[in-house]
């Protein structure tokens, strides 16, 4: 039996039909297909790299959504649509504004029109609205610091992703990646794949990351 764990935040503009589809049995030929993506991955996983990954994961999540599309229109109507309304002007709010200083909880509810109790309620599952923002915040960091065209100093990308210590960025970002931000930096302008700090090996294989992540 494989366990697939994927982070809601890969879903954020489909929250609505996340809630909808939730303890659905996905069945069909995309289901199908899903399932034998999944086990050549897995069969793969001594091969794989970690440049590997963002690829994959987001190829898993493309057929996923294919996937809970359809049990979401079955289920809808078992869901409260304000729910779902609310879930989905929240996240596009969120991302749309992810680089205002002032977003938090408060902002957010005057913004959209709901209680804060309201808010942490449709972010229970993310760990709450604050860590919402803080994962996405260091998500961006990460890409900036991936673009070989960024020329942006690291110290200006904390302050983009809400830090006003580089040394509280460094600390969170390393414990959400395994990495540094300036290893990051150093293997996208090499065009190497970066090495997660708890892992010797030179080159950290899917299998590796996956356990990093699990820890």
């Amino acid at each position: 039996m494989t366990l697939l764990y994927m982070p809601y935040d890969l879903f954020g503009d489909q929250a609505g039909m996340l809630v909808a589809a939730n303890n659905s049995v996905l069945s069909g030929n995309y289901a199908t297909l899903l399932i034998d993506y999944i086990s050549s991955v897995e069969t793969r996983l001594p091969a794989l790299v970690a440049n590997d990954l963002p690829k994959i994961v987001h190829t898993i999540r493309d057929m996923l959504v294919t996937c809970v599309t359809d049990a979401a229109a079955n289920a809808r109507n078992g869901v409260n649509p304000l729910t779902l309304s609310a879930m989905e002007r929240v996240h596009r709010y969120i991302h749309s504004n992810l680089g205002a200083p002032n977003l938090n909880p408060d902002s957010i509810s005057r913004a959209m029109g709901i209680s804060r109790t309201r808010l942490y309620q449709l972010f229970e599952a993310s760990g709450g609205v604050l860590n919402y923002i803080r994962r996405k915040r260091l998500q961006d960091a990460y890409a900036a610091l991936s673009d070989t065209t960024n020329n942006q100093r690291i110290l200006d990308i904390a302050e983009g992703a809400g830090f006003d210590v580089a040394a509280n960025f460094t600390r969170a970002f390393i414990h959400e990646f395994g990495l540094s931000p300036s290893e990051v930096r150093k293997a996208a302008s090499s065009a190497q794949p970066p090495t997660i700090q708890t892992d010797p090996s030179p080159t950290p294989t899917f299998e590796k990351w996956l356990r990093e992540l699990g820890r």
